[in-house]
């Protein structure tokens, strides 16, 4: 993992990118660590963003299956009221994604 995140780390574009990498990398190989999928590990957290804000270390990697076991069966008993545990929250599209051209590499250095 260490070589594979060292590879990987070749790319960032900027320190906030290298950050958010080192981040990432982190949750991912903990999540692993403990035996857990961490797509899906990430996929709850973002389905589940208001509760994770309100008590973040009920959402650990080791913990974050009973606490999902716990809201479902929260979610079961509201069931009736409401016909989709997850709403959608965005209700416009998101605006396509335009790239740039990478700026143009300048002239080697000449010594005068």
């Amino acid at each position: 993992m260490a070589i594979r995140h060292r590879n990987n780390s070749l790319f960032y574009r900027s320190q906030r990118g290298a950050t958010v990498g080192d981040i990432y990398m982190t949750i991912i190989y903990t999540t692993e660590l403990h035996g857990g999928n961490a797509f899906d590990y990430l996929t709850q957290l973002m389905r589940h963003a208001q509760a994770v804000a309100e008590n973040p270390a009920a959402w650990l990697p080791w913990n974050y299956r009973e606490t999902l076991a716990r809201s479902a069966g929260d979610d079961a008993a509201t069931d009736e009221e409401s016909p989709t545990p997850y709403p959608r929250t965005r209700s416009t599209p998101m605006p396509p994604l335009v790239l740039s051209a990478p700026p143009a590499p300048s002239p080697p250095y000449a010594p005068p």
